[in-house]
């Protein structure tokens, strides 16, 4: 208990982002290299890199699959296939990324930029809902494990839970707003 596994040194620069898949075994770093770097959690053996990045990783999340994953630095989005080692689909132009999710199954990937939320297809890329939660900046997001809801925080303290009633064919106005908690007072 408390020693270390192993150790290597991965990348050249500041590593600010981790993302783990345990069911698959595979350990995610990334940060100021703009590499996204694969490693086998089990082994610490570097098992490949993902590559599209051209300003430092702000963000990344997993799978719990391990097939799929997504990042971001200041101005892009990059949802991944995990295996393949290659990017499914480069989203840019979008100022302002301060976090990103990916739903369990890998089907769902939220992105929160500046004060909205964006849902898109874990697959295609496609954007499939956008939305405002509050005046203030998002903060972080999660999805629930079976996919049907997402959390949002907000930088005023503020969480938000949505219902997402995302089917085969999804609509962008398939989010539905169930409860909001304040930092200070509830919000309607």
């Amino acid at each position: 208990t408390g020693s270390c596994k192993w150790f290597v040194k991965g990348h050249n620069g500041k590593v600010s982002v981790l993302a783990i898949s345990e069911r698959a075994g595979v350990l995610l770093s990334a940060g100021d290299d703009r590499l996204c770097r694969i490693w086998s959690l089990h082994e610490g053996e570097k098992n490949g890199e993902l590559r599209a990045h051209t300003l430092p990783v702000k963000t990344l999340a997993i799978s719990s699959d391990g097939s799929r994953a997504v990042s971001t630095d200041a101005v892009s989005q990059v949802i991944w296939d995990v295996p393949s080692r290659r990017s499914t689909r480069l989203i840019l132009g979008s100022l302002g990324n301060t976090c990103a999710t990916i739903s369990s199954d890998g089907a769902f990937v939220a992105f929160g930029r500046d004060r909205r939320v964006q849902i898109h297809d874990g697959h295609t890329g496609g954007r499939l809902a956008e939305f405002r939660p509050h005046e203030s900046e998002i903060a972080a997001l999660e999805f629930s494990p079976d996919s049907q809801m997402l959390i949002a925080a907000t930088t005023m303290g503020h969480v938000f839970v949505y219902r997402l009633n995302i089917g085969r064919e999804p609509q962008v106005d398939d989010v539905e707003h169930i409860i909001s908690i304040g930092a200070a007072q509830e919000i309607e």
